[in-house]
């Protein structure tokens, strides 16, 4: 192969990368508006008939609060770092008297208005 023949198959090798890696590294700005605006909520009963809830509540403010079935609540600050092309938001959550800052990602769920976090399904209400 002549040297021309590699530096085209290089760029070419650059450019389908880059095509391929864009949904998981743009952040476009895009303005989330109401994303997450409003009470999300997830809950389940084990084998045991033990249930758990967690209700995460995003204010347009930019506080949040979480409230648990257990003895679990936080309250704070949190905002929108990037949102992906695959319809994941990852934010960053202030809490503890902004003595704990928390990076976190949800990602769509397989139901309109759901949102996954570290495995768990919250639906909006």
């Amino acid at each position: 192969m002549k040297t021309h023949h590699w530096i085209v198959f290089i760029i070419a090798i650059f450019i389908l990368g880059g095509f391929l890696l864009w949904p998981k590294i743009s952040n476009h700005n895009v303005d989330t508006g109401d994303v997450l605006t409003g009470t999300w909520h997830a809950g389940i009963t084990n084998a045991e008939g033990i249930e758990w809830t967690m209700d995460y509540t995003f204010k347009t403010d930019g506080t949040y609060t979480v409230t648990t079935s257990d003895p679990y609540s936080e309250e704070g600050t949190y905002i929108i770092t990037n949102e992906y092309l695959d319809g994941s938001i990852e934010l960053t959550k202030t809490y503890d008297d902004g003595q704990k800052t928390y990076d976190m990602i949800l990602t769509p769920g397989s139901e309109p208005d759901s949102l996954v976090l570290e495995g768990v399904v919250l639906t909006r209400q």
